[in-house]
């Protein structure tokens, strides 16, 4: 099987440069293609100097966000690289070539899949709360605009014991840092959602999937390591405009996707607003 590691870089060369030479000798990675989202800090000229036999490096159009990104290098690796499977990879993770054969292996067994992703841990040693998640109603995606209904309420979220032993374990969506994809199913059914930036992609692609009956699996027994945001800091380093641009893109998932409904758009948009100052209230108080 033709398996290409796709790592989207913008302006972090020395942790892409880092991931790179971590697995580059893995044999089960026939490839490694870097996409540079039009990095300003000379990134892309740094990244060609890798290139060889195995290693690509391209440039996007333009920094459309992770989402254009990636759907970028998706489809390079399947025209140029004609590649079974992409394992999508954000430049701040670890992990070994057992996880990639694990991953590749998994996929023949379950013909329905379409994604696969595993456990992501912290640099600690614990486990990373998001490793799967369920696809969100117009009712809880709203309420999740508050951090304190979030934290409360636990939405969308599988039981604390569902990522627990061996096996696969179906779930409508994973994190973006480290899945594998199958091509074909990418380019045919989900790809992601170009409009967003940085956030909620990773939903909007299981909704896609999920509506096409594919699947999404974690596969349980394996892990990675997570440096998370890393990557995204480089890009906004404001906690208040990260979580302003989740929130815009939360609402624009609702519409696009979940409802048209004009009433309930606009009792969600109200709960927006409320809650951007309950944000902005609460990221004050921490800072304090």
């Amino acid at each position: 099987m033709n398996v290409t590691c796709l790592i989207l870089n913008y302006n972090d060369p020395v942790t892409t440069e880092s991931l790179v030479h971590s697995i580059h000798d893995f044999q089960s990675l026939q490839h490694i293609l870097i996409v540079d989202n039009c990095s300003t800090d000379g990134s892309y000229e740094r990244l060609k100097t890798l290139e060889d036999d195995k290693v690509t490096v391209i440039q996007a159009d333009y920094n459309g966000g992770y989402g254009y990104g990636n759907n970028y290098g998706i489809c390079y690796a399947s025209e140029h690289f004609k590649s079974d499977f992409v394992l999508i990879c954000n430049p701040d993770v670890e992990f070994e070539e057992s996880l990639v054969k694990n991953l590749t292996e998994a996929f023949p067994h379950n013909p329905d899949a379409s994604v696969i992703s595993t456990i992501a841990m912290k640099p600690d040693g614990t486990r990373q709360h998001d490793t799967g998640w369920k696809l969100p109603t117009v009712l809880s995606y709203t309420l999740s605009a508050s951090i304190i209904a979030t934290k409360v309420l636990k939405l969308d979220q599988y039981p604390s014991d569902y990522f627990m032993g061996e096996g696969l374990r179906e779930v409508d969506c994973v994190p973006g840092s480290l899945l594998m994809v199958r091509t074909k199913d990418m380019l045919q059914y989900g790809m992601y959602d170009e409009k967003m930036f940085l956030y909620c992609e990773e939903t909007t692609l299981g909704y896609k999937l999920h509506k096409h009956r594919r699947k999404t699996y974690v596969l349980l027994g394996n892990q990675f390591v997570h440096h998370h945001s890393v990557s995204i800091n480089k890009s906004i380093s404001s906690v208040m405009k990260q979580r302003k641009l989740m929130n815009d893109n939360k609402y624009y998932f609702i519409r696009t996707y979940l409802t048209d409904k004009k009433w309930k758009l606009f009792l969600s948009q109200v709960f927006f607003k409320l809650a951007s100052w309950e944000n902005r209230i609460i990221f004050k108080i921490k800072r304090v």
